[in-house]
């Protein structure tokens, strides 16, 4: 098994046949802004194995396999707060995952909203790095904020060794996040 899989989001919804603009979907669900923690988990499962990680941020992770390799990843996130969906987030393509290839992903994505009239939106890109200067991961990040409620994140992750000198998997990402977001400047 491999240190660490470089795998990102997806975000869900209730029955893509009534999405509506504004809604992300994911698979057969459409999600948005509000909607009710037992409908969204109740729809996520039906394709999904969601798995809470957060107690404090209502945080679930919502695991696939790829059907060839049968290989798990976390196809995404919902959050919710007060019983009601806050965030949600679509994995889009990455390293690792037959078929969800990352220039196709980020293709997609774009494509997806551009289709959506009307939409400005802010760019911006930075190099981070996490966790102890010895072991940390630099991941260059290019962030597209669509308000006023989705963005777009391209990851690239870099390789590095873990505490354990085992190395972390290099690789890109594209993640698309159903989100509040503050208004552009």
């Amino acid at each position: 098994m491999k240190p660490f899989v470089c795998s990102a989001f997806i975000a869900l919804g209730l029955f893509a046949d009534t999405a509506k603009a504004g809604d992300l979907v994911i698979g057969h669900v459409s999600l948005h802004l509000g909607m009710p923690q037992g409908a969204v988990l109740a729809a996520l499962s039906k394709e999904f194995h969601p798995r809470q990680v957060s107690v404090e941020e209502g945080k679930y992770l919502l695991w696939t396999r790829e059907p060839s390799t049968q290989l798990g990843y976390s196809a995404g996130t919902v959050s919710f707060r007060e019983g009601k969906l806050y965030g949600a987030s679509k994995f889009w393509g990455g390293s690792g995952v037959k078929g969800k290839d990352t220039a196709e992903g980020l293709f997609g994505v774009l494509a997806e909203i551009a289709g959506k009239a009307g939409k400005t939106c802010r760019i911006t890109a930075e190099t981070l790095r996490s966790g102890a200067k010895t072991h940390g991961i630099d991941v260059k990040l290019v962030t597209i904020e669509l308000p006023p409620d989705r963005e777009v994140r391209l990851h690239i992750w870099e390789p590095s060794p873990s505490p354990d000198g085992t190395w972390f998997e290099a690789g890109p990402s594209v993640d698309e996040f159903l989100v509040g977001l503050a208004k552009s400047k």
